[in-house]
């Protein structure tokens, strides 16, 4: 009588390394999904209206550039808040569309809900009137 002997085989299959990788990967991406922090977007609209109720109660005049909103305090124009919208192409005051300059400040929000600007048009063509 003959008795075969098999070896059992020493590693793992190409198939359930696979599994595996594919498991971890899944793992990894929802738990990257759960806890990084979410990036609040506010627009340039809510910003505005912001300012605008800010500016009543203050008394202060707020302008607006592509990089952040400024505030103007004895004649001097400080920086308040980073803001970036870079987006917005050109404003309109008096019927009249102006391109705005890099560090031009394109809207000024005066105390009693007065803007300088009418309407803006965004880089996607798009326009936001105010």
């Amino acid at each position: 009588m003959r008795t075969l002997v098999t070896q059992l085989s020493k590693g793992f299959t190409l198939l359930e390394i696979l599994v595996v990788l594919f498991v971890i990967s899944i793992a990894s991406s929802s738990f990257y999904l759960l806890f990084r922090d979410p990036v609040q977007f506010e627009s340039l609209e809510a910003k505005i209206e912001q300012y605008l109720e800010l500016s009543m109660y203050t008394g202060n005049i707020y302008g607006i550039s592509q990089t952040g909103i400024f505030l103007n305090y004895e004649g001097e124009w400080i920086l308040t808040e980073q803001f970036d919208s870079s987006y917005v192409r050109s404003y309109e005051t008096d019927g009249m569309a102006q391109i705005i300059d890099k560090n031009e400040l394109y809207l000024f929000i005066y105390p009693g809900q007065e803007l300088s600007a009418t309407a803006f048009e965004l880089s996607n063509g798009e326009t936001v009137e105010l």
